[in-house]
């Protein structure tokens, strides 16, 4: 029969002392790898000794050993939102290694999935720089432990857990608007910032920093009085990695333009025609300032015009601007940033001037001082006079008080009236008066005792004039000169044909009767000679011959004459002979016939 014992060293069991007692419970006192003796003998106490090797493969690894690891997600694949990172998970090696017992060695293996852990294929060898490529967000990393023993398996388990925490992306923000009092402050409505910037984030913090960098007040306060300047924004999760993101809100103020007012004495003007009869409401503007009298100096603006009815103009206007009256709108926008403009309106307007007849004529008597005409400002429609005003002047003096629409004048000269409107606008008439008068006779030649007798009148004056005979109301002949006048006392008319007057005068045209009829019938009963009258001629004298040259009687011109007779004796049918010797000294001798 066969005795086997066990003993800690060899030389215990040569000896066969101190051998183990409790072999179903031993402790080795080597880790992983101790050794017994194991002392073999039979009845004849014959014995053998060998090595027993004790090989321990532990396997200490806890179900509830699990390490997470997070980490933000980065934009090294150059997005941030496509849940991978990188990790280090290289502590967990050191970490298994404390679970076993000091001194085991080990194989510690990291794999992505269970299949490669079970295959101990695609091990993973860089575990202080992982990224988890081909599992988003999350990924459960297993670890295998091995003995180098004998290449037990001593644990395998999904033991990492890799999260990859999300970036609370934000996207800028931008705030514009214009300058709204030209001081470079604008106080902006910052209310939906926050609500804008985060766009549905929760669990987030928000910050705000200066462009100096100061912190700010989270949110911002309401509203935000700030010149142009970019906030910093951080947003950060409220979690253990407080994974953030940095993103700006911009305020940008905007110069606001200006536009400057053109004075309107360079945009009201009155019609320009000389005859206003022709005006047609339209004037051709100086334009060449206005640009610069609008923009005031400012640079890098937009100007743009509109007429009446918002169609584009050319910007500069043209220059002359030909018009009617219309408003002209101008907008200065800043091209940075369009909505930031200022308009105004240019009023061009043209007036109408007075309708008015600009020149005439009048003539006054100089002979009649109480003759008087009147003048007038010559509108086209009288009936509009009240609309204006009336300023009268005489050979370029004012005429004092004078401010009607007509003018009492009795002086030759030069009459201007300036014809004003509402407007202001005006034009002047200008009326020449000239003076007539009657006229002044200087000489009357008088052809008579002729075959044809005529009366020529000279005369003087201003006046216009015509000539009569003998009949005031009667037909006047141009010509100054009278033919085939019969003898007698004529009365000469001259006619001023401007209305100032008829002179008469009086002239005698002496003839001589080539017979008389003395019969008693009243006609032609006497003879005398013609052309004698209280004014005329009285003291010719007159002798009648008979034919043997007796004196037959003396008559007087201003007489009835002589009635044929001679000592009341009518005396025969036959020529007689008369000898005159007219007041103006001539001598006529000749003879007339008596005839019953």
């Amino acid at each position: 029969m066969e005795t086997i014992t066990f003993f800690r060293t060899a030389v215990e069991a040569q000896n066969n002392v101190n051998p183990i007692l409790n072999t179903t419970t031993y402790t080795n006192r080597v880790v992983s790898n101790d050794k017994v003796y194991v002392r073999v003998a039979n009845s004849n106490d014959c014995f053998s000794i060998t090595q027993l090797n004790l090989i321990v493969s532990t396997t200490q690894i806890p179900l509830n050993f699990i390490k997470t690891f997070t980490q933000c997600d980065d934009v090294l694949l150059g997005t941030n939102v496509d849940g991978i990172a990188s990790f280090d998970f290289s502590s967990i090696t050191n970490e298994i290694q404390s679970i076993f017992p000091i001194g085991q060695v080990l194989d510690i293996s990291y794999y992505r999935n269970l299949a490669d852990a079970l295959s101990e294929k695609n091990t993973i060898t860089n575990i202080t720089n992982y990224r988890n490529t081909g599992y988003p967000n999350t990924q459960n990393i297993y670890v295998r432990v091995d003995s180098r023993l004998n290449n037990d398996c001593l644990g395998l388990g999904s033991y990492i857990s890799l999260t990859v925490e999300s970036i609370p992306i934000i996207e800028p923000i931008t705030q514009t608007h214009c300058d709204d009092n030209q001081d470079g402050l604008y106080a902006f409505d910052t209310s939906l910032i926050q609500t804008n910037l985060l766009n549905g984030l929760t669990n987030v913090t928000v910050s705000y920093f200066d462009q100096n960098n100061v912190q700010l007040s989270s949110p911002l306060p309401n509203p935000f009085v700030t010149a142009s300047q970019t906030l910093k924004v951080v947003v950060k999760n409220n979690t253990a990695k407080a994974c953030s993101y940095d993103s700006t809100v911009k305020f940008i103020i905007d110069d606001l333009p200006e536009a400057f007012p053109v004075s309107k004495t360079l945009t009201t003007i009155c019609d320009d025609e000389v005859d206003p009869r022709t005006q047609d409401g339209k004037y051709a503007f100086d334009t060449s300032s206005f640009q610069n009298t609008i923009l005031g100096g400012q640079s890098n603006r937009i100007v743009k015009y509109f007429d009446a009815n918002n169609n584009s103009l050319p910007s500069p206007l043209p220059n002359p601007f030909v018009t009617s009256s219309q408003d002209v709108t101008v907008e200065v926008i800043n091209p940075l940033n369009t909505t930031c403009t200022a308009s105004l309106t240019i009023p061009f307007v043209v007036n109408p001037i007075p309708n008015i007849v600009l020149t005439g004529d009048q003539l006054v008597c100089s002979n009649l001082p109480t003759f008087t005409k009147d003048i007038d400002a010559g509108l086209f429609d009288p009936s509009t006079e009240a609309n204006y005003t009336y300023i009268w002047n005489f050979n370029d003096s004012p005429i004092v008080g004078e401010t009607a629409y007509t003018l009492t004048v009795n002086k030759e000269g030069v009459y201007t009236v300036e014809v004003t409107n509402s407007e202001g606008c005006s034009r002047t008439r200008k009326i020449t008066v000239l003076a007539s008068d009657s006229a002044k006779i200087t000489d009357i030649d008088i052809i008579d005792l002729a075959s044809s007798n005529s009366i020529t009148v000279t005369v003087t004056g201003s006046g216009n004039y015509v000539y009569g005979l003998d009949d005031e109301f009667g037909s006047y002949q141009e010509e100054n000169v009278f033919s085939n006048v019969n003898a007698g006392i004529h009365t000469v008319f001259i006619r001023d044909l401007n209305g100032c007057g008829v002179v008469p005068k009086e002239v005698a045209v002496l003839g001589i009767p080539n017979y008389f009829t003395p019969n008693g019938d009243g006609i032609n009963d006497y003879w005398n000679i013609k052309g004698v009258n209280a004014s005329f001629n009285t003291k010719t004298i007159i002798y009648i011959f008979d034919r043997y040259g007796k004196l037959i009687t003396q008559i007087k011109p201003t007489s009835q004459g002589w009635n044929g007779t001679f000592n009341g004796q009518q005396m025969p049918t036959t020529d007689y002979w008369y000898s005159v010797q007219v007041e103006d000294g001539r001598i006529l001798k000749d003879h007339f016939s008596l005839k019953r």
